[in-house]
């Protein structure tokens, strides 16, 4: 095969309704094709070559363009090649455009936006971890101005919450905080429910392990299926995958720091204990 100076080894694609005429060696363009990539989406011309003096032909590939798989809208110039190589096929164009959309522009739309929501969430977090830290470094007082101020913040803070329909929302941290800057010393409810300020550090360490034992009791209860608050397969959010994982290393240091007193440390052999111990509290 001779080639021509200024050509290619691939015979240019012949304009819409026009015919090209024979040569030595001819490509036939029969359809244009789509690669998806890991990194991009390539197109591709597919055709036929021919020699007209010897044997059969065969396939033929050409690679076109090509464009992120993180692009969210296809490149004009992708779109407007794609076009031209369709023109005369249209619902050709039709197929492409909604593979691309299913398989490439929609997955990017998502982890754009993914991303888009990761960043706002980081942005509130350090908002309201800077505030945390500024009202817990204030000191409670009794003055009616300061008061209306902060029964402002905490009307804001609380305006934040989105409890899930049905459910009654816990106070976050920042609220949690907020109110603690309000009150001062923190105040922790007995079993009667009223407020005591400043107790013993062992009473109130009694009372914690109270609560915390109450409320792993309770969530323990709501995880069985039996229980029919969660379906097998149950799509559980991110953010209580989040405070699950948070729970786990929580619950390992409370472990930890309670073991460094002998008197409270787990034996080797704790788990033979479970039927005497959850008995004596039944």
């Amino acid at each position: 095969m001779t080639t021509h100076p200024g050509t290619t080894d691939h015979d240019p694609l012949p304009k819409a309704g026009t015919a090209q005429a024979m040569a030595p060696s001819t490509v036939f363009p029969q359809s244009v094709s789509l690669k998806i990539g890991r990194t991009s989406v390539m197109l591709y011309a597919n055709g036929y070559r021919k020699d007209a003096a010897a044997g059969p032909g065969h396939s033929t590939q050409e690679y076109l363009a090509s464009f992120s798989v993180n692009a969210t809208q296809i490149p004009p110039q992708f779109d407007a090649l794609l076009r031209q190589l369709t023109c005369l096929q249209p619902e050709r164009y039709e197929q492409l455009v909604e593979r691309l959309t299913q398989r490439v522009l929609e997955p990017a739309r998502q982890r754009a936006l993914e991303r888009q929501r990761q960043q706002q969430k980081q942005q509130t977090l350090a908002v309201l971890a800077f505030a945390q830290r500024q009202l817990q470094g204030l000191q409670a007082a009794a003055d009616p101005q300061v008061q209306r101020a902060v029964a402002e913040v905490l009307s804001v803070a609380r305006s934040l919450l989105k409890p899930e329909p049905g459910l009654v929302a816990d106070p976050s941290p920042a609220v949690t905080a907020l109110e603690a800057a309000a009150q001062g010393p923190v105040a922790l409810p007995t079993a009667a429910g009223e407020q005591v300020q400043d107790k013993p550090p062992e009473e109130r360490l009694a009372e914690l392990l109270a609560l915390t034992n109450a409320h792993l009791t309770e969530m323990a209860s709501l995880m069985p299926e039996s229980a029919g608050k969660f379906r097998k397969g149950y799509p559980f959010k991110e953010s209580t995958v989040s405070r699950v994982r948070e729970f786990w290393f929580r619950a390992s240091d409370a472990v930890a720091a309670l073991g460094g007193r002998g008197q409270l440390r787990r034996p080797k052999s704790w788990e033979h204990l479970r039927e005497q111990v959850l008995a004596a509290k039944a």
